[in-house]
C-alpha cells in the first residue's frame, strides 16, 4: 500500500519522522488504516 511515504525512522537521529500532512490528505480508509499500524510498528522501536 505504500504507507512507507508517510512516516519512516531516521536511524542518525532515531527518531520517527512522519509526513503529518500527507496523512491528513488520506481519504481511503483502508490506507488510513494500513498506515495507522505503519505508525505503531514504528513506536515500538
Amino acid at each position: 500500500m505504500g504507507v512507507t511515504k508517510y512516516a519512516g525512522y531516521n536511524f542518525n537521529t532515531q527518531t520517527i519522522e512522519i509526513d503529518w500532512a500527507a496523512i491528513e490528505a488520506v481519504r481511503d480508509e483502508e490506507l488510513g488504516k494500513a498506515i495507522e499500524a505503519y505508525v505503531s510498528r514504528l513506536e515500538e522501536l
